[in-house]
């Protein structure tokens, strides 16, 4: 080729850039497959094959998304930028938010194991979270850190070697106009790059699920794009599905109960609920118990239990046998136990800009009556950000990890904070310092990983040795409970107090189907009643909020976006899972990824064939209420249409 034709040097430099970073992506995603292969292993290889083709237009979207800003400095027309010391600092640049990049996405071999999904919006959210147990993330998954120290030494020694023989074998000879017509080209490709092609919508992660197969469009992905396009979508959007008229009367017949009035149509969960008798000023304690899946529980499955004490205490409590969360991570339930708030969306409340929407939470309701409201975590204050929401749904008293009046290392997992036992016994003495009525949540951090049990009660699980460390550390976190309970006997409140044990989500390798990625358990105990009752109607976290608003017998102005689980007519659950939403009932579920056409299965999870032809009109009458409650709760999360004092 003559010197005429000659691309120029940084024509040259570009392309090498974006095919080596192709290159490294995919061998990345091969990665990926080969850690969490016990996810893939049902594929064909032809399957897998499309997911890497599949993934091409992702990492293409990704690199442009990560490097345009500095592939456009590098390829400035122009002899002021014919420098090769300027080239050189502004590769370096280059090369350190790709080293970044890269990281972040071999420290989600791990992440996608325990959330079913790639990271995304945490990454800006939960910063601080992610420094502080840095740490013992490193010892935990050091095989990964051994991966990531090894590649970034390989990509700097390259790099390095590379640029220098570079700028030996292409000097740059270019013209300014050749120059300036490359720079535009670059540029118009960089955004046709970006938007993944010249189609008439931008790409978007549901483009990764062609088909139902949901672990290859998670293959498919990479996760610099799904960080990076997280980065946009940090509020929450409107859906609209329905003429809001029909969508508004639809969704508030499927929440109203006879002691229900609603108020404003602009704001379509805002009613008064009239007590039928004057209010019962109970204590109200809500454990919320870390990675709790309902079948640990031999009372909720009938089969072997890791619980025996949360059994022993559901023998003389309500239990509710079909509960659901709503969500799949801990900031997910949060709004949805303090606030009747559903996580519906690809974000969490916490972290939004809708976080700073007027909402009227359950400590809100109960401080009108006045009690006094606390939250307790035993991780630091600020983790996960529960201490601005619970503040924001009304739980005016914070206790974390550095309120624990004494403790020592082996009272610690190490990562998170303080281990059950002890932060247990803490809570309930700070408890105890309250004025009554009060409502206290307390969370738990035992049955997270690293699954730390307390060297002084190891002997107690020696006998379960041939369990998993994540088996042996719910004992652990259910013998809490009973610590917590022998030590609360004593007390003047216990026997005026409800007790609520639930959970945030399941655990994430107990996640086969719907079902076993939602079902959680739910018991409600009463010292003063104890007669053992089963509910197996349909309910969630969603319903938490009203239902004791029902049990107190409190008339009060709120929001919450489910019903009291006590009502047992038209019970529904409505969540997201994976890419597509979900309406649960008694009896069907009821799928739809907004795209294709709405399936329906039995809701026992027993049988994957689709009901939809053979029942008409039950999958367009729980299609209207999946699509109404969508439509109308995202609206009023992302037009804060959620409450307001003054109506």
């Amino acid at each position: 080729m003559s010197a005429r034709f000659r691309f120029n040097r940084q024509f040259v430099l570009t392309i090498i850039i974006v095919f080596s970073l192709l290159l490294i992506y995919s061998f990345i995603r091969a990665g990926f497959l080969i850690y969490n292969f016990n996810r893939f292993n049902q594929f064909s290889f032809g399957e897998i094959l499309s997911a890497f083709l599949i993934g091409l237009r992702f990492d293409i979207s990704a690199i442009f998304y990560i490097n345009i800003f500095p592939l456009v400095l590098l390829n400035l027309p122009g002899k002021i930028f014919r420098n090769k010391y300027y080239e050189k600092t502004i590769f370096t640049l280059m090369v350190i938010i790709n080293l970044i990049m890269i990281i972040i996405s071999f420290s989600d071999y791990g992440y996608y194991n325990i959330t079913e999904r790639r990271l995304s919006y945490e990454l800006y959210f939960m910063i601080s979270d992610i420094i502080t147990i840095l740490p013992g993330l490193i010892i935990t998954h050091y095989i990964i850190t051994i991966v990531i120290l090894l590649t970034a030494a390989l990509i700097i020694y390259f790099s390095n070697n590379f640029i220098k023989s570079f700028y030996i074998k292409h000097p740059r000879k270019s013209t300014f106009i050749r120059e300036l017509l490359f720079w535009i080209v670059l540029i118009l490709s960089s955004i046709i790059a970006i938007r993944g092609g010249l189609q008439l919508k931008p790409l978007r992660q549901a483009n990764a699920f062609p088909n139902e197969n949901l672990e290859l469009g998670y293959l498919a992905l990479n996760t610099p794009y799904t960080v990076i396009r997280s980065y946009y979508q940090d509020n929450i959007k409107a859906v609209n599905n329905l003429e809001y008229n029909d969508a508004l009367t639809t969704v508030r017949k499927m929440i109203v109960t006879d002691n229900d009035k609603f108020i404003d149509n602009d704001f379509p969960f805002l009613r008064i609920t009239e007590a039928d008798s004057g209010i019962n000023k109970m204590n109200v304690v809500i454990f919320i118990m870390e990675s709790w899946s309902a079948n640990f529980c031999g009372s909720i499955t009938n089969k072997e239990s890791f619980t025996p004490f949360f059994d022993s205490l559901a023998e003389h409590s309500i239990l509710f046998t079909n509960f659901y969360a709503n969500g799949q991570r801990s900031i997910e339930s949060v709004p949805s136990v303090t606030a009747s708030i559903p996580s519906l969306f690809d974000i969490s409340i916490i972290g939004s800009r809708a976080e700073l929407n007027n909402i009227k939470g359950l400590g809100s309701v109960l401080k009108e009556e006045g009690y006094t409201t606390s939250f307790h975590h035993g991780a630091k204050s600020g983790s996960m950000g529960f201490d601005g929401f619970t503040k924001l749904a009304g739980f005016d008293n914070y206790f974390g990890k550095e309120d624990m009046s004494e403790y020592d290392d082996d009272d610690t997992d190490g990562m998170w904070g303080i281990c059950d036992e002890p932060f247990f016994i803490e809570s309930a003495k700070n408890i105890d310092k309250f004025n009554q009525p009060f409502c206290s949540i307390i969370f738990s951090l035992s049955s997270h990983d690293p699954f730390r049990i307390p060297d002084k009660r190891k002997s107690l699980f020696e006998k379960y040795s041939n369990e998993t460390e994540l088996e042996r550390s719910i004992r652990y976190s259910d013998f809490s409970l009973q610590k917590f309970f022998e030590y609360v006997k004593t007390k003047n409140w216990y026997d005026n107090t409800i007790f609520l044990i639930t959970a945030d989500h399941t655990l994430y390798n107990n996640r086969k189907d719907f079902k076993s990625t939602f079902h959680i358990p739910l018991l409600i105990f009463n010292p003063k009643n104890t007669i053992g009752t089963k509910y197996t109607d349909v309910a969630s976290q969603m319903d938490i909020m009203p239902s004791l608003i029902s049990l107190l017998n409190i008339t009060t102005k709120h929001s919450s976006m489910g019903k009291t689980i006590f009502n047992k007519e038209d019970r529904f659950v409505v969540f997201k899972f994976h890419n597509e939403y979900t309406i649960l009932t008694d009896k069907y579920r009821l799928a739809n990824d907004l795209e294709k056409a709405p399936r329906l299965y039995y809701s026992n999870g027993s049988s994957d064939i689709d009901l939809s032809d053979n029942e008409p009109e039950i999958t367009s009458d729980l299609n209207k209420k999946l699509l109404a409650y969508l439509q109308i709760v995202s609206d009023c999360v992302a037009e804060n249409k959620i409450y307001i004092s003054n109506k």
